[in-house]
């Protein structure tokens, strides 16, 4: 294998998991958010 080919797979592989990680940070704001979101629907129903 040629250090360019080397290289690239190394890059590859990082991109690969800046993505993965890019991807979990997502769900985890999506996470927060709904419990916000189901947080207050909860308040607002044991108002009625």
């Amino acid at each position: 294998m040629n250090v360019s080919a080397q290289n690239s797979c190394i890059f590859n592989v990082l991109c690969t998991y800046k993505h993965a990680n890019d991807q979990t940070n997502r769900l985890e704001r999506d996470t927060q958010l709904l419990r916000i979101v189901f947080g207050r629907l909860n308040d607002s129903l044991n108002v009625i």
